[in-house]
């Protein structure tokens, strides 16, 4: 797996590859927002992540897209369900973002929605 950041470098690898959003994040001397994605390569994919491939980007874009709107107990279940998918390679993603998720409710001690 391969990291780009930024959307111009999105646009030109979106046609012919499966991007995944990571992370958006704050340039310290800039203050310019940039997003990270993930490239998935198709060769080091098993069969279940290539038939599942739609399936899995829907529920990755889904869990990015609730994790944004602090939907946490959305974002439990989508990443209880997308561990091992594309092979594993992004199990470490989501074992970060379940962490960020863990810290933020006991910091919060809000209840999850």
């Amino acid at each position: 797996m391969n990291i780009i950041f930024g959307q111009a470098v999105y646009d030109q690898l979106v046609a012919n590859h499966t991007l995944l959003e990571l992370d958006t994040f704050t340039h310290p001397e800039t203050l310019e927002k940039t997003t990270a994605y993930c490239v998935l390569d198709a060769a080091s994919l098993n069969t279940e992540a290539l038939f599942n491939l739609d399936k899995y980007t829907e529920i990755h874009a889904a869990l990015m897209s609730n994790y944004k709107k602090q939907n946490y107990r959305f974002c439990h279940q989508a990443i209880e369900a997308l561990r091992g998918a594309w092979g594993g390679q992004l199990d470490s993603f989501y074992d970060e973002l379940d962490q960020r998720i863990t810290n933020t409710l006991e910091t919060s001690h809000e209840p999850s929605n």
